[in-house]
């Protein structure tokens, strides 16, 4: 059974093949938000393919999640969410 989030403004799920383009377009190929971080943004659609297929693997075996904030029922932005398991 797939883990949905759904608040007002905010949904938070597992990676989907389907967000390939979005998440391409609105992070990952944005040099901008990658300035600060230890690694590159994402320069073609096939690079965003290989690094989607790696998330979902990733996101199979930890809590790791994407973030969606919408609003008027349309997403305005993609993140990632990696949180630890709490004990």
């Amino acid at each position: 059974m797939e883990e949905v989030f759904v608040g007002k403004t905010i949904l938070i799920r597992k990676a989907k093949l389907s967000d390939l383009e979005s998440a391409y377009k609105n992070i990952w190929s944005d040099d901008t938000l990658f300035q600060y971080m230890f690694y590159d943004s994402t320069k073609t659609l096939e690079e965003a393919k290989a690094r989607l297929n790696r998330t979902i693997e990733y996101q199979k075996t930890h809590y790791a999640y994407f973030r969606k904030l919408c609003e008027d029922g349309l997403v305005k932005r993609y993140g990632e969410n990696v949180s630890k398991d709490i004990k």
